[in-house]
């Protein structure tokens, strides 16, 4: 790896959990990170695409493998943002992506300016060229700046977790809300993205849950974990971010608000 940690418990954990690959540990925040990625891979590629899993309004869930495939076939590869799902949610090379990024600030300030970025097997192999190689030179984290890195990952994905369970049941309950039209979950049978999600996401289908409501919110009434995410309060996207408990509130008071 050039700074003596090829084999890092910390690169070997997160590759193993992503599919055939290296990771790598750099001292870069995720828009830098992004950049040097995109640098570094440019020169084998007509272009480089970052995408998140999870994304948009109202929130859905990308099919990697497929939109992997097309890009190839058009010289683009196709890299997994996986800040906030880290690679206990995602498993990036697996689903087809040739190339990953990882925010690692979510995980306690002790990581904060650190990043993970990676690259595939399948990519290596199609591009021979040598990991070590493509990433000389860069700022890569000591190991000493790892130390703790699983336990943080495996406590925050246990939260990641609990989150997506609670979205899974604030979903359940919008759906059957005689005052909601419609509720966009990735988690739910009939989502649009939902054989995407079964597909692409680990332990949860996230912690976002949009909806549609028939009437005006009393936006100001609104508790933090609520946004209006789409112009006018009528017929506006209603967003619920599921980190706490909070948000089984909201749904429980909902009558309330209108």
């Amino acid at each position: 790896m050039g700074n003596g940690f090829a084999k890092s418990d910390a690169c070997t954990a997160v590759a193993k959990r992503l599919g055939h690959g290296r990771v790598f540990f750099i001292r870069q925040d995720v828009a830098s990170a992004s950049a040097t990625l995109e640098r570094l891979v440019s020169p084998l590629v007509r272009d480089l695409r970052i995408v998140s899993p999870l994304y948009g309004t109202p929130i859905r869930c990308r099919d990697l493998k497929g939109e992997a495939e097309r890009a190839r076939q058009g010289g683009v590869a196709l890299a997994a943002d996986l800040s906030g799902l880290t690679s206990l949610g995602c498993f990036a090379f697996v689903r087809g992506c040739d190339a990953m990024v990882e925010d690692l600030s979510p995980l306690g300030p002790r990581f904060g300016g650190l990043c993970a970025i990676g690259v595939s097997k399948a990519f290596l192999a199609r591009h021979r060229i040598d990991a070590d190689a493509l990433v000389a030179g860069l700022p890569l984290a000591a190991e000493v700046d790892l130390a703790g890195l699983e336990d943080a990952v495996l406590a925050f994905d246990e939260k990641r977790r609990r989150s997506s369970d609670v979205a899974q049941v604030v979903a359940t309950y919008l759906l059957c809300h005689p005052r909601v039209r419609r509720v966009w979950y990735p988690g739910i049978k009939g989502d649009d993205s939902f054989a995407a999600a079964s597909n692409v996401l680990q332990g949860g289908f996230g912690p976002v849950v949009d909806f549609e409501a028939e009437g005006e919110l009393a936006s100001a009434a609104l508790p933090t974990c609520v946004q209006l995410v789409s112009g006018a309060a009528t017929g506006t996207i209603v967003r619920v971010t599921c980190i706490d408990t909070e948000a089984l509130a909201f749904v429980a008071d909902l009558e309330r608000l209108f």
